[in-house]
């Protein structure tokens, strides 16, 4: 029996039996998740909104975060809420800049639950112009026997370009 004949045949419990419906949608819900994982439809989605071209002295301030949201979904961008797991993080800076956790310390991996995490980058250290930084997402381990692709490097943050003299 295949995904689409399983499917049905619920669909014909659903209306022929003292069961309530809700239980045969849950179930139908569950198989469909299931088969999307199952067919290798598993992606890492980072939300965030870039930090682009900040004042070199809000960065070496010390007054920069930047929040970000991070989803197992499938192709169709539903979250795949069966995903509870450990997630590779790389923050890499294109200079002296630190990009890391509040204390300044590198942030390398991220639980999800539910298939959902959010997690805050805070950025410290010393600055220069046009200096960025870049977010890698990817994981160590797998999930039903399926990897998770890594995503990335995405652009997070930009410092202002050098001033041009006139």
């Amino acid at each position: 029996m295949n995904t689409q004949e399983m499917l049905a045949s619920l669909e014909a419990l659903k209306q022929h039996t003292y069961t309530p419906n809700s239980f045969y949608d849950g179930l139908i819900e569950y198989v469909t998740k299931l088969n999307s994982i199952l067919s290798g439809d598993i992606l890492i989605v980072p939300y965030y909104d870039p930090l682009t071209d900040v004042k070199l002295a809000t960065m070496n301030a010390g007054d920069v975060s930047q929040e970000i949201s991070v989803q197992i979904e499938d192709t169709e961008g539903n979250i795949l809420d069966m995903f509870n797991g450990d997630i590779v993080v790389a923050l890499v800076t294109s200079g002296a800049g630190v990009a890391g956790d509040d204390k300044g310390s590198a942030i390398e991996s991220l639980t999800i639950v539910n298939g959902v995490a959010t997690f805050t980058v805070y950025y410290s250290g010393t600055w220069v112009n046009e200096e960025t930084t870049k977010l890698t997402l990817g994981t160590s381990a797998s999930y039903l026997g399926f990897s998770l692709t890594a995503v990335g490097p995405s652009d997070l943050l930009s410092v202002e370009p050098v001033a041009q003299g006139g």
